[in-house]
């Protein structure tokens, strides 16, 4: 029988009067008060512009050795073969994350929509042709530059850093709107030969 193991630690900082306590969970650090890990993730796998997140739902997800689930999937009747996406640095109608997802619609967009789950693409396919791409593969083509990836909580921050009051004042109905849908943007091309057939 497997057994799962953590260690709690205590640091006590007797000048600050700070006392906390963390669970190390053989990886890293994790914080259950403020419900993040306090040390980033030490394998990199999907890296975004918070490495230092716990997982999206502890109640639903068992997430024990900080890894995500394995791919991600798109709901596409159009796709028949081929790439997926554009290049970095492409022109496009659309070249902002909040308007992609909030003004879908038939204009070109810098971004391609996946979902973490199978489940949340179906709504977005009549005939259930559904692709899916490896984590390891979206992780390896973010690291070489080739592609860009945005979960809902990295669009979150760079809406609030906009200089547009309208844009940092709907940053949270975004994130929310890409949480309903388990929705990840992909900015950047994917080759062919990372895409799957996702039945």
């Amino acid at each position: 029988m497997l057994e799962h193991r953590k260690l709690i630690v205590q640091f006590d900082f007797r000048d600050s009067g700070l006392i906390m306590k963390v669970d190390y969970t053989r990886a890293r650090y994790y914080d259950p008060q403020c419900g993040r890990f306090i040390s980033s993730d030490p394998i990199g796998l999907l890296g975004r512009l918070n490495i230092y997140l716990y997982v999206i739902n502890p109640i639903m997800w068992v997430y024990p050795f900080g890894l995500a689930s394995s791919y991600l999937f798109r709901g596409d009747d159009n796709y028949s073969g081929g790439s997926v996406g554009r290049p970095l640095g492409s022109r496009a109608d659309i070249t902002s994350p909040w308007d992609h997802v909030r003004r879908k619609s038939n204009r070109t967009s810098i971004f391609t929509s996946f979902a973490t789950r199978r489940q949340s693409t179906k709504k977005f396919t009549q005939r259930n042709n559904i692709i899916k791409v490896s984590l390891i593969d979206i992780n390896n083509l973010q690291k070489e530059g080739v592609i860009k990836v945005y979960g809902p909580d990295d669009v979150a921050e760079i809406m609030k850093n906009n200089p547009d009051k309208r844009i940092r004042k709907d940053a949270n109905n975004v994130r929310q709107i890409m949480k309903k849908n388990n929705e990840v943007l992909i900015e950047g091309k994917l080759p062919e030969s990372v895409i799957q057939c996702g039945k």
